[in-house]
Parts: structure tokens; C-alpha cells; sequence
């Protein structure tokens, strides 16, 4: 009888076409539009994504960091101090040509990237006209100088500084350039103050391998493409309107005395119940299986474990039928469509969010990411993208719980609420 009540919503769905294309066009559409749309707020921390930041550097000097520094040299040569004091500073201020330093540890260090173009001063105003620079960065007259002294000798004064001009036309590869002149300006704040308490600069250059034997690595987890992690997300998301379609078409039989004829036949409410069940979760299965073969034949997305995979997948299906076993109980409750149109129009794209089918909420909130793991689609995604990474079965076994435990409760509440025999409706 079960198998009959199946067959029966099977074909109200397969004589619908607009209903298909709806289910199974809308999430491979949005697939391909979110993967290029969102991309670079999944795949931005990726190395290849960094490696493509190209970043062109106009560099204006106005001093002579040689003369400077032999300027400073004569100073302290003649100057008073004691002479423990001023062997330490001759013996240190090589190290610390600023200049020197910014492009050794910044520009060489980073020529994929960053590629450098010394411009006389005389150039200045027309470069800055001209904007084809990303940034723009001028070291004062003295520059050298007066960092020396304030390495050696007045520390306490505020450090001379770079002028940067930013072109905001490229406002992105601007701030990364900004973020790492701050890095080179840390460690020059760094080895001052290791001067300044007498700490020695052979510190701050601490060899690695002397300090650890070996290192073992956390596995985190490959990274997933962005194209993946919406794959992902709305098939999760798509996949519960097949719970409103096959709610829907209940309470439709329940309008044309369909209901009325299944019950003159003597089959009680809860095997129609478990039928509703077993068609959302045959249907959901089915329509997760084909989103994801159209996914693997247009975006190349497969799955590593093919076991873990079948697994959530009928895990969530479950949960969808349980849900569609629920949402066609309370409208038969309430003879009205309002939940199924609610859920269709509105719930199911609040879940869809705190799940985060559109956008990894839940790595910028703890207590939203435990909300999003409580829902169906949330869950689905963690054990989805969990296989997508590496992980086992095992690794997946709390979502693909919970989602097993909502279809059961789902259904439990489907059947309690369900109008008795004999109660109108």
C-alpha cells in the first residue's frame, strides 16, 4: 500500500515538468552565478589567489642613504659618549639602513608581486597625474638619518615615516601593500627597541631549525572552490522545497476528495503519513543525486568518498521527507496552505541563510554557526563539505545523526498533529 501511495506522487510530480525544471535548473543556475559572483570571499585566502596580486611601486628617494649613514658615523665618532656605548652603535648601525632594508626585506622578498620602479623627484608631480602606479612611496630627505638617530639615540621621538600614495582606483592591492610596509615598520620598531634594552639582534633572526627537532602539522582539511561550496549550499537549499511541493500536492488531494477515498479504503492515517514521508525522502534523494551528477559534468565536482557521500545524502533526504510529512499534516490541521506557502516563501530562504547556503556565515559567529549545524541544510553542509575536505565517515557522524533524529521527530509530529478520524477539517 505504502509502495502504491509513492507511486501515486511519483507521477504527480513527473507530469509536471515546470515543477522539475524548477527543482533541479534553479540550483545548477545559481551554482555557476554564486561560484563566480562570491568567488573571491571563499577562495580569498588561497594561495593561488594571492599569487595573482600584481602590485606596481613608484619609488622616489630624495637622500643618499650612503652619505647618510657615514654622516651618522662621523657623529657618534665624535661625539662624547662613552666608548663601550659608541663601539656597540658602530658595530650595529649597518644593519639598520632603512633603505636597505625596505628593499631587501620587502621589495626583493616579494618580486613576484611587487615590481619596483625608482623614479627620480623631479618626476613626482607627473606620476602622481598619470596613475599608473598602484602605490606611490616617497622616502624624505634624511630619511636614513634621522631613523638612525632614533634608533641609537632618541628613542623616545617619533620615528621619521614614509609617504604613501595610494591610487584608489586599486584599493585592494593599495591596503595589501600598506599591510606590509606595517609589517616592515613592526620589525624596524622591533630591532629598535632590542637595541634601545641591550638585547642582542642575533635574537630576532632566530634560526628555526635550530629550535625545533621536528614539526608535525594539524590537518585541517583541503580547501573547497567557491564553485564547490555553492554546489553544496544550493543543492541543500533546493532540496527542501521538494518538502513544500510534496506538502502541497497532499493537501491538493485532500481539496478533490482523493484523501476521502484513501481513507474509505481503510488505510489509516499514519501509513499515509509514512507514505508522504517516503515519497519526499525517494524524491529528495533523487533530486540531490541529479543536481549533484549535473554539478560533476558542468563544474567537474566530484566527491572523494563515494560511501560518506550516499550516506549524508540519504540523511538529509530523510529529513526532508520528514518535513514534508509535517508541513502536510498541519495544513490537513489547519485546511489551509498558509504554512506550505510560509515555508515556500520565506522560512526555507531564512534557513538557507543561517545555514549558510549563500555565504559562510558561520565562520564570523560561533553561536550562528551552532544555529546553522541545527537546521537541516546546515547540518547537510557540514557533513557535505567535511567529505569535500578529507574527512571520513566517522568525521561526519553527529550531522548525519541530528539529521536522522530531526526526520524522526518531524514525522512523530507529523502524526500527532494529523486531524483524527471523523474531525472536520
Amino acid at each position: 500500500m505504502i509502495w502504491q501511495m509513492v507511486k501515486k506522487q511519483m507521477l504527480i510530480f513527473l507530469r509536471r515538468p515546470s515543477q522539475l525544471q524548477f527543482l533541479i535548473g534553479m540550483p545548477i543556475l545559481f551554482i555557476g552565478i554564486l561560484g563566480l559572483a562570491l568567488g573571491e570571499f571563499i577562495d580569498g585566502g588561497d594561495s593561488d589567489s594571492s599569487s595573482s596580486i600584481e602590485i606596481d611601486v613608484a619609488l622616489i628617494d630624495h637622500g643618499d642613504e650612503e652619505q647618510e649613514i657615514q654622516r651618522f658615523i662621523h657623529d657618534i665618532e665624535k661625539s662624547g659618549m662613552p666608548s663601550n656605548k659608541k663601539d656597540s652603535i658602530l658595530e650595529n648601525v649597518s644593519q639598520f639602513a632603512p633603505v636597505s632594508l625596505l628593499k631587501k626585506e620587502v621589495f626583493d622578498a616579494l618580486d613576484d608581486q611587487i615590481h619596483v620602479e625608482v623614479i627620480k623627484p623631479s618626476e613626482k608631480e607627473r606620476i602622481l597625474a598619470e596613475d599608473n602606479y598602484t602605490a606611490v612611496v616617497e622616502i624624505p630627505e634624511q630619511f636614513s638619518y634621522d631613523t638612525l638617530k632614533h634608533v641609537f639615540l632618541d628613542g623616545k621621538r617619533n620615528a621619521p615615516v614614509l609617504q604613501i600614495y595610494q591610487n584608489e582606483e586599486n584599493r585592494i592591492t593599495s591596503a595589501a601593500l600598506t599591510d606590509v610596509l606595517e609589517q616592515f615598520q613592526e620589525k624596524l620598531t622591533l630591532m629598535s627597541f632590542a637595541e634601545n634594552h641591550g638585547v642582542s639582534q642575533d635574537i630576532l633572526d632566530v634560526n628555526e631549525d635550530a629550535v625545533v627537532d621536528e614539526t608535525d602539522s594539524i590537518h585541517q582539511g583541503e580547501p573547497v572552490s567557491s564553485t564547490t561550496y555553492y554546489a553544496i549550499g544550493m543543492a541543500v537549499l533546493y532540496v527542501m522545497f521538494v518538502a513544500t511541493l510534496t506538502g502541497f500536492w497532499a493537501y491538493y488531494e485532500k481539496k478533490v476528495h482523493v484523501f476521502n477515498r484513501v481513507i474509505i479504503s481503510n488505510v489509516s492515517s499514519w501509513i499515509y503519513l509514512f507514505g508522504i514521508f517516503v515519497t519526499g525522502t525517494v524524491i529528495g534523494f533523487i533530486h540531490l543525486t541529479i543536481v549533484y551528477g549535473f554539478s560533476f559534468l558542468l563544474y567537474s565536482i566530484r566527491f572523494p568518498d563515494l560511501t560518506g557521500f550516499l550516506v549524508i545524502t540519504v540523511a538529509i533526504s530523510m529529513a526532508v521527507g520528514g518535513l514534508a510529512a509535517w508541513i502536510a499534516s498541519m495544513s490537513y490541521r489547519m485546511d489551509s496552505r498558509v504554512i506550505i506557502n510560509l515555508f515556500a516563501s520565506f522560512i526555507i530562504y531564512i534557513l538557507g541563510f543561517i545555514g549558510g547556503s549563500f555565504f559562510p556565515i558561520g565562520d564570523y559567529s560561533r553561536i550562528i554557526q551552532m544555529i546553522g549545524n541545527a537546521t537541516p541544510n546546515g547540518a547537510g553542509m557540514t557533513a557535505y563539505l567535511t567529505v569535500m575536505r578529507g574527512g571520513s565517515l566517522s568525521d561526519v557522524s553527529t550531522p548525519v545523526i541530528s539529521l536522522i533524529l530531526f526526520a524522526i521527530v518531524m514525522l512523530v509530529a507529523a502524526i500527532v498533529c494529523f486531524p483524527k478520524r471523523g474531525v472536520e477539517t
